[in-house]
């Protein structure tokens, strides 16, 4: 055999080694994961403490009942307050986030309440999310 055959598988042995290390193009291999990458900006750190609505809707039902629910990500593990706003009925109500996250608000709505309804995330600290809007139609 010619030495450019042999680098060449010195170099696939060498690039297999280094899969079995923990390493590939495809990123981190997982610790006893059988081979399964761990995803990218998976560090296994915390979670992030910016507070982030990332879902905010509404759904309606009969006798202009509203019901308001969305997702916070984020925050510092301590409880997290959604405040309403922006629609009379809704300046000044507040709901509790769930632990996953999630919240659901349920209201009687007036004729006088459409257009942007909005919502924000704060926890006992004193941190604030952005503030998510859902137009509200009757």
């Amino acid at each position: 055999m010619s030495l450019s055959r042999w680098t060449g598988i010195v170099l696939i042995c060498c690039t297999i080694g280094a899969a079995d290390c923990g390493t590939f193009a495809g990123g981190t291999l997982r610790a006893g994961g059988g081979g399964t990458p761990i995803p990218r900006g998976d560090g296994g750190g915390a979670p992030p403490t910016t507070l982030t609505i990332t879902q905010f809707d509404w759904s309606s039902g009969f006798g202009n009942i509203f019901t308001f629910e969305g997702k916070v990500t984020g925050g510092d593990g301590s409880p997290i307050t959604i405040y309403f706003g922006n629609l009379p009925s809704l300046v000044g109500k507040s709901v509790t986030v769930g632990s996953d996250g999630s919240f659901l608000f349920t209201i009687q709505l007036t004729s006088d309440d459409y257009g942007l309804a909005s919502a924000q995330a704060v926890n006992n600290n004193g941190s604030k999310s952005n503030v998510a809007y859902s137009y509200v139609f009757h």
